[in-house]
């Protein structure tokens, strides 16, 4: 069976029950793999585990400058309680199904019934500008400098699934890269392997 084949498999296993099952899962998936791939998997597995960890992590950090950027241009702006909607924004961009549209699209809204129309615009184009800054520049800028990938792939990478299916492509795209990066460092490994292996012969 071709490698890319079991690693997709074994991909979607581990990543909808792991939480479920933990370590106990990985010893049961390695009962199905056949003798000659269980290597390549293993190594396959650890590479999946550091990439979305660290993933995890600059998505973290990526929120996180965010909500004080986001803190300092509500001050500027003059919104009431600019720490607690900070403080929203940061946890909400941590959730990229709702995001930071979860806290300025009501604000924005607020001030349109107040009729004060010039601070709605004001919020809204701050707000859509570090929404912009955080999906396409931010969030690829910190994976690809951890990741050893080229920055126009990694853009490509998350910035693509958000243009085609929406704001679902912000879970959908971290996911599938993180699997295609691994499956790479994966298939490099083997190819290194294989030339090693030659050059002994």
């Amino acid at each position: 069976m071709p490698f890319y084949i079991v690693a997709f498999i074994v991909a979607i296993i581990f990543s909808y029950y792991l939480l479920l099952t933990g370590n106990k899962l990985i010893d049961q998936i390695f009962n199905f793999i056949p003798d000659k791939n269980e290597e390549e998997v293993k190594f396959f597995l650890k590479e999946l585990d550091v990439i979305y960890s660290g993933l995890f992590r600059q998505h973290f950090v990526a929120s996180a400058i965010i909500g004080v950027i986001a803190l300092f241009g509500l001050y500027l702006l003059d919104v009431p309680y600019p720490g607690v909607l900070a403080s929203l924004m940061f946890l909400l961009s941590m959730y990229p199904l709702i995001g930071l549209p979860g806290v300025y699209l009501p604000l924005t809204a607020y001030y349109v019934l107040l009729e004060d129309y010039s601070k709605a615009l004001q919020i809204l184009i701050f707000s859509v500008s570090l929404n912009t800054v955080q999906d396409y520049y931010l969030r690829p800028k910190l994976v690809e400098k951890k990741g050893a990938v080229h920055p126009i792939l990694t853009i490509l990478a998350l910035g693509a699934p958000l243009l085609v299916i929406g704001v679902t492509g912000l879970v959908i795209g971290p996911a599938v890269y993180g699997f295609l990066l691994a499956l790479y460092r994966t298939k490099l490994k083997l190819k290194k392997e294989e030339k090693m292996t030659l050059k002994k012969k």
